[in-house]
């Protein structure tokens, strides 16, 4: 869940992005993950729900073990991946899923992650029918 005021906006070479609204200091934890608001599934979930959803999540959501996904269910899955961003990815002392500017974030400035930082690839067939389980 975005603890910060962001809005949507178009990019050159993304489509949208996210983006800042106000100036944010270095260390700021501008993401934390609430159950009560975003949404986490696991394999067996996927016995349940049709393609157009599975579909929805495998394009919005985040594929953080074998056989779990989280789906941000505000504007935060509209960040951008980059090799160099200025929002990391990690837990606390109590595993809490947190994103911290790692760097000062300018008023306007797109806000993006490291995806590998937090996405895996299991290397299989994604799609709703042939998704393995034993990935």
């Amino acid at each position: 869940m975005l603890l910060i005021s962001t809005f949507l906006n178009t990019t050159i070479s993304k489509g949208i992005g996210l983006f800042a609204s106000n100036f944010i200091p270095n260390g700021t934890i501008i993401w934390k993950f609430d159950s009560t608001f975003d949404r986490e599934f696991i394999i067996e979930d996927f016995k349940q729900m049709n393609d157009s959803v599975f579909q929805f999540i495998k394009t919005y959501g985040s594929h953080i073990s074998c056989k779990k996904w989280h789906v941000c269910l505000d504007n935060a899955r509209f960040m951008n991946h980059s090799e160099n961003p200025n929002i990391i990815f990690s837990t606390d002392d109590y595993n809490n899923i947190l994103g911290v500017a790692n760097r000062d974030i300018n008023k306007g400035e797109e806000l993006t992650a490291n995806y590998k930082d937090f996405d895996i690839d299991c290397l299989v067939d994604l799609s709703f029918e042939n998704y393995d389980i034993n990935c």
